[in-house]
C-alpha cells in the first residue's frame, strides 16, 4: 500500500465521503432540463410524449465547497453556468500566467513540455490551444477578452512562413519547414471564429481574418495524398514517416476548416450553390468519407470510434492502421459531419448517412466499455475519458455541436450526452484543478500525474493495486529536473493542460 500523505489527506477523505451520493431532482419540460448546479444523469427514462418528467441527477465526486469557491471567482453574472464561469476564470489565468508582453508570445519561466528556446516560448500547437480557450471565453462574455485576443493573434504571426503560406511549429526563420497541417487547420478554424467575433484587424500583415483563413485552408488541402488513396498528410515534409502519415487529426480538422469557411461564406451572403462554396463542401465530404472508410468502419476493432491514422513504419513500407482511439479524433470528426450535413443541398440522398454516422460516433463516445474511456479502471462507474484535456476539448465540442443541431430531434440521446459531459466536467474541476492557483493538470488518468493524485485515484475507484505511470509532460523539463528520476521532478502547469480545460468548460457551459 502507498503511505498516506498529509498534503493530500483532506482530498482523500473528501473523495471517500463522496462515495455517498448526493442527489438533486431536476425536471424536463418539453425536452429541456432545468437544474440548479451539477449532476450526473447516467440513467434517464424516456417518455414518448415529450411532457414533463422527473430525472435523478447524482454528483458522485464533487465537493460543494469547490463550487462555492468557483462562484466567488466568477464574472459576477448569475445567468452563466458554473462551467462557463470557471472557463472564463481559466482564460484570465492563462493570460496572466503564460502571456509575455515582452516576447508577445505565450511562455513559461522554466522549461516544460512544448516549450522551445532559451526564453521557453510555446510551440504553435500549445499557443493556439491556449488562445482557443480565450476565444471561447470571449464567446461567452463578448468584449471581455477582445484586446488580449487581438494581441495574441498578432503575436502568432511570428510563426508565419511566407515560403509555405502557413504557420510553423516554432517561430519562423528562413528555412524553417517544420509545419504541421493539423496545426494549421486549427489555426484556420480560429481565424474564422475571429472573423465572426472581432472587428477587422488593424496593423496586421493581412487585411481580414477571412482572407488569412482562406489562405491557410488552401494550404491544408495541398496535403491530400492522392497517390496513396487520399487522406491529409500530417506534415509538409515528404521524407517519409511519420511526416507523411495520413492522420485523422489532419484530415478531419482540414474538413472542419474547409466546411467552416464554406459556412462563413454562406452566412456572409454567398449562395450555397456558389462554385467556391460547393468546392469546399466537396473537400469536406471527401475528407470525412476517407476517415470513415479507413479509420472507422475499416478499422476492424469493433469500437465504432476513429483510429489515429494510416502510417508506415518505414518509407515505402505498407500502410497500416494505428491506434489508439484518442478523444479528439472522434470529436472533430463529429463536428465535421454535422457541418457537412448542414451544407448539403436540399434533397441530397447522402444526408441520412451523414447524420447516422455522426450519431453512431456520439453513442460510442459515451459508452464506458469502449476505447475513449480508461478501460483499465475496474469500476465501470468510475471510468472517465482516458487521455488529456488538450484532446478532450475537441470531443466536448463535437458532442455539443451535435446536440445543438440534433438534440431536439433525438432528445433521449441528447440528455444522456449532456449528463456525460456534465459528469466529465465535474471530474475536471474536482480532480484536475489545483486549488492553490486555479490552473489545471493535463492528464485525465490521475495515476499519471503524481503520487498524491494516485492516492486520490485509489480512494475514488477502489483500485488498490494500481501503480503510478508518471507522464513526464506534467513535470519540469529543465536540465536539472531531467537528471532526476521522473517521480522526483517538480510538477508544473502547462498551457496545453490549462487551455484544454478552459475551452472544454466554456463549451460545456453552453448546454449545461
Amino acid at each position: 500500500m502507498i503511505p498516506k500523505s498529509k498534503s493530500c489527506g483532506d482530498i482523500v477523505e473528501a473523495v471517500a465521503e463522496a462515495k455517498v451520493k448526493r442527489v438533486w431532482w431536476g425536471v424536463v419540460e418539453n425536452g429541456k432540463e432545468r437544474t440548479s448546479i451539477s449532476g450526473n444523469s447516467n440513467v434517464i427514462d424516456s417518455d414518448d410524449d415529450g411532457g414533463a418528467q422527473d430525472i435523478i441527477f447524482t454528483l458522485e465526486e464533487s465537493d460543494s465547497e469547490d463550487y462555492s469557491a468557483l462562484e466567488e471567482e466568477s464574472v459576477g453574472t448569475a445567468a452563466m453556468s458554473v462551467y462557463t464561469q470557471e472557463g472564463i476564470a481559466v482564460a484570465r489565468r492563462i493570460w496572466g500566467h503564460f502571456w509575455s508582453p515582452e516576447y508577445k508570445h505565450f511562455r513559461t519561466q522554466g522549461k516544460t513540455a512544448e516549450t522551445i528556446g532559451d526564453w521557453n516560448g510555446y510551440t504553435v500547437w500549445a499557443y493556439l490551444i491556449g488562445l482557443e480557450a480565450i476565444f471561447e471565453a470571449e464567446k461567452s462574455a463578448p468584449g471581455m477578452f477582445r484586446t488580449e485576443i487581438q494581441e495574441a493573434l498578432l503575436g502568432m504571426e511570428q510563426h508565419w512562413s511566407p515560403d509555405h503560406g502557413a504557420y510553423c511549429a516554432w517561430v519562423y526563420f528562413k528555412g524553417n519547414g517544420d509545419i504541421y497541417i493539423d496545426d494549421n487547420a486549427q489555426i484556420a478554424i480560429l481565424l474564422l471564429l475571429a472573423h465572426r467575433l472581432l472587428p477587422a484587424p488593424v496593423g496586421f500583415p493581412y487585411r481580414s481574418y477571412l482572407e488569412r483563413a482562406s489562405q491557410v485552408v488552401s494550404f491544408c488541402l495541398t496535403g491530400w495524398d492522392k497517390a496513396n488513396g487520399g487522406g491529409i498528410r500530417w506534415h509538409v515534409s515528404t521524407e517519409g514517416p511519420p511526416w507523411t502519415d495520413r492522420n485523422a487529426c489532419s484530415t478531419s480538422l482540414t474538413a472542419v476548416a474547409a466546411l467552416e469557411l464554406a459556412s462563413v461564406l454562406r452566412d456572409g451572403g454567398v449562395s450555397n450553390t456558389d462554385k467556391q462554396v460547393r468546392e469546399l463542401v466537396d473537400w469536406g465530404r471527401e475528407c470525412v468519407d476517407w476517415v470513415w472508410g479507413e479509420l472507422v468502419s475499416g478499422n476492424g476493432n469493433g469500437n465504432g470510434l476513429v483510429l489515429d491514422g494510416l502510417v508506415q513504419k518505414q518509407k515505402g513500407g505498407p500502410w497500416v492502421r494505428e491506434g489508439p482511439t484518442y478523444t479528439y479524433n472522434t470529436g472533430h470528426t463529429i463536428t465535421a459531419l454535422v457541418l457537412l450535413y448542414d451544407l448539403l443541398l436540399p434533397g441530397d440522398p447522402y444526408a441520412p448517412t451523414i447524420r447516422l454516422r455522426a450519431s453512431s460516433l456520439v453513442i460510442s463516445s459515451i459508452d464506458r466499455t469502449k476505447g475513449l474511456y480508461d478501460k483499465t479502471v475496474p469500476n465501470l462507474q468510475q471510468r472517465y475519458w482516458w487521455d488529456n484535456s488538450f484532446f478532450v476539448h475537441l470531443l466536448v465540442e463535437g458532442l455539443v455541436v451535435w446536440g445543438m443541431r440534433f438534440g431536439s430531434e433525438d432528445n433521449f440521446l441528447w440528455r444522456q450526452v449532456r449528463g456525460e459531459i456534465q459528469r466529465q466536467m465535474d471530474y475536471v474541476i474536482t480532480y484536475l484543478r489545483d486549488k492553490d492557483d486555479g490552473l489545471y493538470w493535463r492528464n485525465f488518468r490521475l495515476y499519471t500525474i503524481s503520487i498524491e493524485h494516485l492516492r486520490v485515484y485509489i480512494a475514488l475507484t477502489g483500485d488498490v493495486e494500481r501503480q503510478p505511470k508518471f507522464d513526464a509532460a506534467e513535470m519540469r523539463q529543465d536540465d536539472q529536473s531531467m537528471a532526476l528520476p521522473v517521480a522526483q521532478r517538480a510538477l508544473v502547469k502547462t498551457l496545453l493542460g490549462c487551455g484544454g480545460a478552459g475551452r472544454s468548460l466554456c463549451i460545456a457551459g453552453r448546454v449545461l
